[in-house]
Formats: structure tokens, sequence, C-alpha cells
């Protein structure tokens, strides 16, 4: 887990370590965490809420919270193909990003 200070005095919160805020050419990452990684920014760059990209790929809200919480390590082809439509792109497109190229299929 990865501490960061949280609002009150002293707390500390811990974030998952699958989450990858900033990415790096060549860093080493598991497919769950690029995916996460993937939607993350595609929401970013289409100002989507991940509530609006449920709706709009027909994902059950909390099946996303999951892959975007790290619960759900290995979310089907199919699953991710649905995400890819509520972005309004094709398997394809979701995969065409450089986090995808150093990928290590070891870590969980």
């Amino acid at each position: 887990m990865i501490e960061r200070r949280g609002k009150k005095r002293g707390e500390r919160i811990k974030e998952p370590e699958h989450l990858i805020t900033e990415y790096k050419e060549g860093m080493t990452v598991s497919m769950s965490q690029a995916i996460v990684y993937r939607i993350t920014k595609l929401c970013e760059e289409k100002e989507m809420s991940i509530y609006r990209l449920a709706k709009d790929s027909g994902i059950n809200q909390s099946a996303l919270n999951e892959i975007m919480q790290g619960r759900s390590k290995d979310p089907r082809i199919k699953t991710i193909g649905k995400i890819a439509k509520g972005f309004n792109m094709n398997l394809s497109s979701f995969f065409h990003d450089s986090i995808f190229k150093h990928i290590d299929y070891d870590i969980d």
C-alpha cells in the first residue's frame, strides 16, 4: 500500500499499489494496472465520470468499480470491449496505448 496524508491532522490514507497515477515510458505494469490506467486517462480526456462510462457501456457500475479498485484482476475481453464501446472506440483502439507495450504477465 502507498500512504498519503488525509484531511485530518496526522491521518494517513492507504491507497492500493495497483493504482498508477503517472506512467513513464518503459515502466513495467500488470495488465490490470494498465487497464485501470487507460480507463482513467480516457475518462479524463473525455471528461467522463465512471458512472457515465458504466451507463454508456452497459456495464453494472459495481462491476466497473471492482475493475477500477483492482479487485477484479482479470476482466474478460468482452467486458473490456463494452468499456471501449462506452468510449465510442473499438477494442483495438482501447489497447492502442504505449502502456500495453510493457506488460509483465507475472505481476498480479
